[in-house]
């Protein structure tokens, strides 16, 4: 999980002090470096001391494959006159025997070929802003199923692009905070965050680019286009002989889809539910021993969340993998809810008390202790 976030602007200048402010709301989402790209004129520097500019283009890094600069973001081509920056992961990067250590590499390489079927060939999840300055032209994208986020805002003069929507509103200085009443109807009569694939979000003047999309900004129109579909690859249905064959087929491919999501070059965990989902992808991964695995479950004894850690623990002894527990024995209604405000203000989008949003959060900040990211 990376941040992204882009200031463009035919009229208004802003310092670079707002810019940072704005950019480190989104600290939490790269804690490992960040570099900031401005414009003077028609050439990009990199940010060292305070200026302004209509276009700043700045990345919070989570270093989990290539943790070496060379994939760190943004990326300035010189000689292309191109600025890139990605948050995400491309599992077949390896398929590129020159760029098979860095999935950021490979992905600006397929995005500089500029070729709509290479991009169909990616598998993976992605949201990227790649700003061709030679052309005054910015291609963004979402992975076919939004897994990473990318909002933007647009009026007649400015552009905003960022990962997270507090991002967006501090730039603009909370002014632009009216509430998109569907989508809070939507979310008070069904208990459900809406979908955000259909572009919209809680805030009137705040966009979603939509998933599986390709869109290209043209800054001479200022006017945002979507010129592409990323279709699903779906293999030919056929018929199977029997269930072993059945059986066969879907087991190399859960297998072989496990195994692309575990490349890594930090420690891996997998969260265990004791369910049959969790359950299959812990027994999937099991068989490349030289990851490292780490379940984690909650331990609640007040109810607030289903204890699930008996059929945890049954997985863990089974395949002999550590198994660390969550202890909310003590957590309080009380504090659920102060916790679950205080996680809905910061990401300025309310939070479904029954989905699994607070047992993932508990469980990522006690990940965070046992150096997993």
């Amino acid at each position: 999980m990376c941040g992204i976030l882009l200031y463009l602007s035919r009229k208004n200048k802003i310092s670079s002090d707002i810019f940072i402010k704005a950019l480190n709301i989104q600290n939490h989402r790269g804690p490992d470096s960040e570099k900031i790209f401005y414009k003077n004129y028609d050439n990009l520097f990199e940010l060292k001391n305070h200026t302004i500019s209509n276009f700043f283009i700045g990345h919070k890094r989570l270093a989990i494959i290539d943790l070496t600069k060379s994939s760190a973001q943004p990326i300035y081509n010189e000689k292309e006159n191109s600025v890139f920056a990605f948050n995400g992961e491309i599992y077949n990067y390896k398929e590129d025997n020159k760029l098979n250590n860095s999935d950021t590499l490979f992905l600006k390489n397929v995005i500089s070929k500029r070729s709509n079927e290479e991009l169909l060939k990616l598998n993976g999840a992605w949201a990227f802003v790649y700003y061709l300055l030679n052309e005054q032209k910015i291609i963004i994208s979402r992975d076919r199923y939004g897994k990473k986020p990318l909002y933007y805002f647009i009026n007649n003069d400015d552009l905003i692009i960022s990962s997270e929507i507090e991002s967006i509103m501090s730039i603009l200085d909370y002014r632009n905070y009216e509430v998109d009443n569907f989508s809070l109807s939507y979310f008070i009569s069904t208990k459900q965050t809406p979908n955000f694939n259909n572009g919209r979000t809680f805030y009137k003047d705040i966009k979603s680019f939509r998933p599986g999309s390709i869109y290209s900004f043209d800054i001479n129109n200022f006017q945002i286009n979507k010129i592409y579909n990323i279709k699903n690859k779906l293999n030919d249905l056929k018929d199977y002989k029997n269930t072993s064959e059945l059986l066969e087929t879907f087991t190399e491919i859960f297998d072989s889809s496990v195994e692309l999501r575990m490349n890594s070059d930090v420690p891996i965990s997998i969260l265990a539910s004791g369910g049959l989902d969790s359950s299959c992808i812990i027994g999937s991964a099991y068989k490349k021993r030289d990851f490292t695995l780490v379940n984690c479950q909650i331990n609640s004894q007040n109810n607030l969340f289903k204890n699930d850690r008996y059929y945890a623990s049954m997985i863990s002894r089974h395949l002999n993998i550590k198994l660390i527990d969550v202890d909310l024995k003590d957590y309080t209604e009380v504090k659920f809810l102060s916790d679950t405000l205080e996680l809905s203000k910061s990401t300025l989008i309310p939070i479904n008390f029954f989905l699994a949003t607070m047992p993932t959060y508990f469980i990522s900040k006690e990940l965070k202790k046992q150096g997993v990211k």
